[in-house]
């Protein structure tokens, strides 16, 4: 059995046993692009007893491909080979409204440096950070490590403090930003080798009655290897659906 695979297997038995949900979130996950990212999103969170949907690219979603109104989580990540295509206004209009009436959203890289370049400009409005410049990182592998003054039970949930995962690169491996005024940093990164500061890795903030968490980092196939990693993703989702769940 392919070592990749070996280890897949045993980070979704193991997440089965982990999350602190008492319901299945319904989740709606636009396409990374890819098959094999696009299933092990899916499967990861499958295992943790949720129900995700795979959605649209996001450069084809306009909002009328799904009644939001219907999903607690909306997974928005832009690891994809269409890195150079933006979201209908339309669509970004539909995400706004869908957080701002209780609605999660969980977001990967590219977003935030695509913002920073002037695409998805009406986003900024509803995610915790703030591209630096369009700076970025290309390495094999980045630490997450929690910072201790902002725990957080669910995001924290059966993770160790610190942990080192691989990194995919697609056309870079992380983005380096800055956490919004009034949000809050639970990981920070060693993206730029300054451990010892809390660099923004993993950032939320409630938003209206809805909530959003950002990664610093892809969500493919390659960070969702690692065990820890899948963790703090579904982590996140359960996080990001707290605000609605049970009542959407």
């Amino acid at each position: 059995m392919p070592r990749f695979l070996r280890i897949s297997l045993m980070a979704l038995m193991i997440l089965s046993s982990l999350s602190l949900n008492s319901w299945a979130l319904s989740v709606y996950v636009m396409s990374e692009g890819t098959y094999e990212d696009n299933r092990t999103i899916l499967d990861t969170l499958t295992a943790a007893g949720h129900d995700p949907v795979l959605g649209v690219e996001p450069h084809r979603w306009n909002g009328s491909q799904a009644d939001l109104s219907a999903y607690d989580v909306v997974i928005l990540s832009l690891a994809t080979s269409v890195l150079s295509q933006d979201m209908p206004t339309d669509g970004q209009a539909a995400l706004i409204s869908f957080v701002q009436q209780g609605g999660g959203l969980v977001t990967g890289e590219w977003l935030a440096y695509h913002i920073y370049n002037n695409w998805f400009q009406a986003l900024d409005l509803i995610i915790p950070v703030k591209s630096i410049t369009g700076n970025f990182v290309t390495k094999e592998s980045t630490k997450y490590h929690q910072c201790k003054r902002k725990t957080d039970p669910v995001l924290n949930n059966g993770l160790p403090t610190t942990f080192l995962f691989p990194t995919a690169d697609i056309e870079g491996s992380e983005s380096l930003f800055l956490a919004k005024r009034h949000s809050t940093t639970y990981y920070r990164t060693s993206a730029d080798g300054r451990m010892f500061l809390c660099t923004p890795g993993v950032v939320g903030w409630q938003k209206e009655s809805g909530r959003v968490i950002s990664f610093s980092t892809l969500f493919t196939h390659i960070e969702l290897s690692d065990i820890n990693y899948a963790t703090l993703f579904v982590n996140a989702v359960e996080w990001a659906g707290t605000a609605g769940a049970g009542s959407r």
